[in-house]
């Protein structure tokens, strides 16, 4: 089976002084056409997944269906995603281009990345890896902080486990050390 779609464009980087975007995610198994439409007619510059796009990351029909389900948007609008639990770093380098070079080792492309827009700065983790402070991502995170450009007003940390919850799970390994740790580089987190 081979998901083929249309040829689609979508428009790259407007550096005006004011743009939206949408931080959305864990919508397993489906979003609703009216929610992506609501998204769509807000005209965001990206949207920020943040994972769980399929209920299984390893079934290859659950991707077909998010891909039909999501085609409008993700020819639209660039998406850029990170790893939740449902993804496990199955398939998802296989559908999205991440930035590279960010990890010593080629296993760990695409689970931790920055990138800029505008004057705005986004690091992008992986709940799921270590995270202590000799850890390659957490090495990585301080390196990429300590060089973000003096043009950017707001740094925000995208990541799939929420950090605080009513209920009892809290975020996986990241979280809690980010905002501990890196509050003082004036991160939002988008959790």
């Amino acid at each position: 089976m081979v998901y083929e779609s249309g040829a689609h464009s979508f428009t790259t980087a407007d550096y005006s002084n004011k743009f939206m975007f949408v931080v959305m995610g864990d919508n397993r198994p489906g979003l609703s056409e009216g929610l992506l439409n609501g998204i769509m007619n807000n005209n965001p510059r990206f949207v920020l997944h943040t994972g769980d796009l399929v209920q299984n990351g390893h079934t290859l029909s659950d991707w077909f269906i998010f891909f039909r389900n999501w085609e409008s948007m993700l020819s639209t609008i660039p998406t850029m995603s990170v790893y939740g639990n449902h993804e496990e770093f199955v398939l998802l380098n296989e559908f999205f281009v991440f930035p590279g070079g960010n990890a010593p080792k080629p296993d760990n492309e695409g689970q931790w990345y920055s990138f800029q827009y505008n004057n705005v700065h986004i690091v992008n983790l992986y709940n799921y890896d270590d995270f202590s402070p000799v850890s390659d991502q957490y090495n990585w995170l301080i390196n990429d902080l300590e060089n973000v450009s003096e043009e950017v007003d707001h740094v925000f940390a995208h990541i799939h486990a929420p950090m605080f919850t009513s209920g009892v799970r809290q975020g996986a390994g990241v979280c809690p050390r980010t905002y501990k740790n890196f509050h003082h580089y004036l991160i939002s987190f988008f959790c």
